[in-house]
């Protein structure tokens, strides 16, 4: 796969898109005071209501709610920079609450694959959530050690359009 060309520490053009996009939700959220860990918050908690759709069978609404909660996520750090509140607790609390965010809709669809009868698709799904957490902490633990990271096309907000969801039940 050939990747768009772009300069080393330049964004790919999907992100500056992405970025103007929500520009304007920025300001507002900025304007209003919403603080950056509350929107992280917020996003962590669509999460755990996610996870428990995917659990419970409800899959299509699960994977909105999903995409709901990882528009926080890009939020989040952007109202930081627009609002000039950036912490290192801040910083923390997002990738904290990111790996949870993430382990919890995986173990709701490995749940969901378990309760219907599918081993096979859990495992896989298992799998995918031990990938996914590894190559979040190899990110991580690269940019620890001062050592630039910035591979790849999609972060949270936008892998999450790509996680293995379960099929819709058959009504």
């Amino acid at each position: 796969m050939n990747l768009p060309h772009r300069e080393p520490g330049q964004p790919y053009p999907y992100k500056a898109a992405l970025r103007g996009l929500l520009h304007p939700l920025v300001r507002l959220l900025a304007a209003l005071r919403v603080g950056p860990d509350q929107l992280t918050v917020a996003g962590w908690a669509f999460s755990l209501v996610a996870a428990t759709l995917f659990a419970t069978g409800y899959v299509r609404v699960a994977g909105a709610v999903m995409l709901f909660a990882g528009l926080f996520d890009a939020l989040d750090g952007a109202v930081a920079r627009e609002s000039n509140r950036m912490s290192r607790f801040g910083a923390f609390l997002d990738s904290s609450l990111d790996r949870l965010s993430e382990s919890a809709v995986f173990v709701g669809i490995i749940f969901y694959f378990a309760s219907v009868g599918t081993p096979y698709e859990a495992l896989l799904a298992g799998v995918a959530m031990t990938f996914s957490l590894g190559t979040s902490y190899t990110r991580a633990r690269a940019e620890g050690l001062g050592i630039p990271c910035e591979v790849g096309l999609l972060e949270r907000a936008g892998g999450s359009c790509s996680s293995p969801s379960p099929p819709s039940p058959a009504s």
